[in-house]
């Protein structure tokens, strides 16, 4: 027993000597910053020194895919500014494709095919597209002489 409070007694004097050393040293360590200067003024939105405009980027944290928007200064128009962007899209660099019969179940990287777009980078604006395509889908229907028949079905 005489063990045990010995113990307990110098566990007490320790806590209660650390905490009348953090007191007495407290203010020979300040924590804030005492000189507000230019180097660690937050900046001010309008003033010309704000944050960087224009910057916007997304990191997909369950594949690592980085997607970078970097909006170009466009004038002022009379009626109203069409935006103006490059983008980065790392996921479109490269990727998996399905081939078409006669190899169905196999797959082809294959690069991004945009009109404005090559490696990952393309320009974004305004635009209007009309996509009409056109898949045959070929069905086994038998065999003849071993070789398999087939008969296609045009999908639209």
């Amino acid at each position: 027993m005489a063990t045990s409070a010995s113990r307990t007694f110098t566990l007490l004097v320790s806590a209660l000597l650390v905490a009348c050393l953090s007191l007495f040293l407290a203010p020979a360590a300040p924590a804030q910053i005492s000189n507000v200067t230019d180097t660690t003024s937050t900046p001010i939105p309008g003033v010309g020194h704000d944050y960087i405009q224009g910057l916007s980027e997304t990191v997909n944290p369950a594949n690592g895919s980085v997607s970078l928007r970097i909006q170009a200064p466009v004038p002022p128009s009379r009626g109203f500014s069409i935006p103006f962007f490059f983008d980065y899209d790392s996921n479109s660099v490269h990727h998996i494709e399905p081939l078409e019969a006669p190899y169905l179940g196999q797959v082809q990287w294959k690069s991004n095919l945009g009109a404005f777009a090559q490696g990952g980078w393309s320009y974004s604006l305004p635009a209007l597209s009309y996509n009409d395509s056109e898949l045959d889908i070929a069905l086994a229907t038998g065999v003849n002489d071993g070789n398999p028949v087939y008969i296609i079905y045009s999908c639209h």
